[in-house]
């Protein structure tokens, strides 16, 4: 059983899918001393209105609109001013674009659904990594910072919104962005008023800025040095459990490599800076998930006395 010590616990995990993380905190947790913190529990509160059915609809209508209407020079109008005299018009033009306003009414009904859901995360989000300083970890979060700021800039015409949200990776790297700002601010505010140690992974202490600024952040607001687990196993386990899922509740197969290419060891330097505890635990393939846990519960229970980074394999 674990036990709970006098100083509480903020466990920072991190671990590839696959190698075993959710059965283990669902193990680490069965007692009750530790709260279960997840980005994918957050993940799931995101409205419908974001799921990829609904954006396909989406896009589907926009296309048709594009295609049926595009060759109009009117259509251009829409576009850029929004707000359109239909009764200045007459004949032939009357009749195009009172069908354009038809068919415009129906498709920004639509937009109205998701538009504002989609500024008011680019909104937090946005104002989060300008308030946090937060760190241009890559390429792919440059151009994210600069979406979120074109998305701010045309909030006020529905049809330039939705071009410039309609991206499917960044929207996706919107909502997974959103989702571990949440997850981390409700694991620090438990921590805070709660006496149950916090178990928290929030999907992004995979890279060492990353890792940095949150490890920064968790000690500015909860006044406590985290500890670090880093749960590993073989890359053929993760590649097996990946094919195994298909996609479902995690990435495909093929997807795997390139995660595993994206992670980035933990050095010495780097280790130091973690002035609680830094754990790392390699899996074997046929590992039961009581030895690893065994293994966890003996230092997590002795942090005080060993202030160092710890290397098991099991």
């Amino acid at each position: 059983m674990l036990k709970s010590n006098p100083e509480k616990q903020f466990v920072c995990l991190t671990a590839l899918p696959g190698a075993g993380k959710t059965t283990l905190c669902n193990n680490l947790n069965k007692e009750g001393d530790y709260e279960y913190f997840c980005r994918d529990q957050e993940m799931e509160k995101i409205p419908e209105e974001l799921g990829k059915d609904f954006m396909k609809k989406l896009n589907d209508k926009s296309d048709a609109f594009k295609r049926n209407y595009g060759r109009f020079s009117v259509f251009k109008d829409y576009i850029d001013g929004y707000n359109i005299n239909i009764s200045q018009n007459s004949g032939y033009i009357k009749k195009i674009r009172l069908r354009i306003e038809s068919d415009f009414r129906a498709f920004t009904a639509d937009l109205q659904k998701v538009n504002p859901i989609i500024l008011k995360y680019a909104t937090e989000v946005r104002e989060f990594m300008i308030t946090e300083n937060f760190p241009e970890i890559s390429d792919d979060f440059i151009l994210f910072s600069k979406w979120l700021d074109r998305i701010l800039e045309v909030q006020s015409n529905p049809i330039k919104f939705f071009e410039i949200t309609n991206n499917i990776f960044l929207r996706n790297l919107l909502v997974s962005q959103l989702a571990i700002k949440r997850t981390t601010e409700r694991a620090i505010e438990s921590f805070k008023e709660d006496q149950k140690n916090i178990l928290l992974d929030n999907h992004s202490f995979f890279q060492e800025k990353t890792r940095d600024f949150w490890r920064q952040l968790i000690a500015e607001k909860t006044s406590s040095d985290p500890i670090l687990l880093i749960l590993q196993t073989t890359r053929q386990t993760l590649i097996d459990v990946a094919h195994k899922r298909n996609g479902v509740d995690g990435p495909r197969s093929d997807e795997v490599e390139k995660l595993i290419s994206k992670v980035e060891s933990i050095g010495p330097e780097e280790t130091e800076e973690w002035k609680g505890l830094v754990i790392q635990i390699f899996r074997e393939i046929d590992t039961n998930v009581l030895e690893v846990r065994s293994k966890i519960e003996h230092v997590l229970d002795n942090t005080n006395a060993s202030k160092k980074a710890i290397k098991y394999v099991c």
